[in-house]
C-alpha cells in the first residue's frame, strides 16, 4: 500500500511552494512611487450637528436716557425722632449805650444786662474779630434780672468787635460794635 496519497503529496508540494512564494517575498521594500492623480469630488455629506454657543461680545454703549415717568404717591411718614433738649427760653440782652469808637482812642462806654434771672452770677468778656477775648468782669442780676459793667479800653484797632453775656442760669446775650 503507499504510504502517500495523491492528495497528501499535492498538499505537501502546495505548502512548500507557498513557502518559497513567501521567502522570495520578504526582501527589503523598495521606495514609495508616485502620487496618482486625484479623483473627481465626491457628493456632500449630510449637515453635522451645531457646535457650542461661543462666548458673549462686549457690552454695547449706554443708551440715551428716557423721558421722566409721572410722579409716584407720597410714602407713609417716617417715624419720628427723638425729641431734642429744650432750648435756651432766656430773654436776656446787652445793651452798649455807644455803637461806634475811633481806633487807638481810649474807651469808657456802660455795657447794660437784662433779662436774666434774678441772682445769676453773669460772665462778660469782649470779643475781637480774630476770635481773642478779654474779661470784662462778672455781676450778679438784681431781683429785675439786670445788671451793668463798664467797658473801658486804651484803644482798640480798627474792626468789628462785641460784648458777650454768660449767666450760670442759662441766660446768654450778646451785641456788636464797630470801631473806625
Amino acid at each position: 500500500m503507499n504510504r502517500f496519497s495523491l492528495k497528501s503529496m499535492s498538499l505537501v508540494l502546495l505548502v512548500a511552494i507557498f513557502g518559497l512564494v513567501l521567502a522570495a517575498c520578504t526582501g527589503p521594500e523598495g521606495p514609495a512611487g508616485p502620487a496618482g492623480p486625484g479623483g473627481a469630488d465626491g457628493a456632500a455629506g449630510p449637515a453635522g450637528p451645531a457646535g457650542p454657543a461661543g462666548p458673549a461680545g462686549d457690552d454695547g454703549s449706554d443708551g440715551a436716557d428716557g423721558e421722566n415717568g409721572a410722579p409716584g404717591a407720597p410714602g407713609a411718614p417716617g417715624i419720628p425722632g427723638v425729641p431734642g433738649v429744650d432750648g435756651d427760653s432766656s430773654t436776656a440782652g446787652v445793651t452798649l449805650l455807644r455803637l461806634n469808637f475811633s481806633a487807638d482812642t481810649p474807651i469808657a462806654d456802660m455795657v447794660l444786662l437784662s433779662g436774666f434771672l434774678a441772682g445769676e452770677s453773669v460772665e462778660v468778656k469782649l470779643m475781637a474779630g480774630d476770635g481773642s477775648s478779654a474779661s470784662l468782669g462778672a455781676v450778679t442780676a438784681n431781683d429785675g434780672g439786670m445788671g451793668s459793667v463798664e467797658l473801658t479800653s486804651s484803644g482798640l484797632a480798627e474792626g468789628h468787635y462785641s460784648v458777650v453775656a454768660v449767666g450760670d442760669g442759662g441766660g446768654k446775650a450778646s451785641a456788636s460794635f464797630t470801631v473806625k
